[in-house]
């Protein structure tokens, strides 16, 4: 993937990535609370919730892809990993080593985590882990 957004195929092929870039790095836009993710949203389903921390919270998904599926969401809205600040992106990697250590040492689970990006408004994207 080139700075510009292309990469090519091997058939000479073209497809464009359209990259979410945040206000900048470290920087996240402001907490919504018409956000689907933000815990400051009155109608978040807070049965879902299983995990608080300071800067990620872990959640069950709605349409889990398999039993137990869940999701790490950062409590402020980031567009991806790379516009998290140096705290955040810890938290979140330390998070994941305690979920490896329950689910891949101690239950003999495997672990596959993927980034996806939410647009929720035109102005709103919040990144969660799955």
């Amino acid at each position: 993937l080139r700075d510009s957004g292309k990469y090519n195929l091997f058939g000479g092929q073209k497809i464009v990535f359209n990259v979410a870039r945040g206000k900048g790095p470290g920087e996240s836009l402001l907490i919504d609370a018409g956000c689907w993710f933000c815990l400051g949203n009155p109608k978040i389903n807070q049965s879902l919730i299983f995990k608080i921390k300071q800067s990620v919270y872990l959640a069950m998904d709605k349409g889990p892809i398999v039993k137990g599926h869940f999701q790490i969401i950062p409590v402020e809205h980031y567009p991806n990993l790379l516009s998290l600040t140096v705290p955040i992106s810890q938290d979140l990697q330390k998070t994941k080593e305690n979920i490896n250590d329950v689910l891949f040492n101690k239950m003999k689970k495997s672990v596959i985590y993927f980034e996806r990006y939410m647009k929720i408004s035109q102005n709103i994207a919040h990144m969660h882990i799955h």
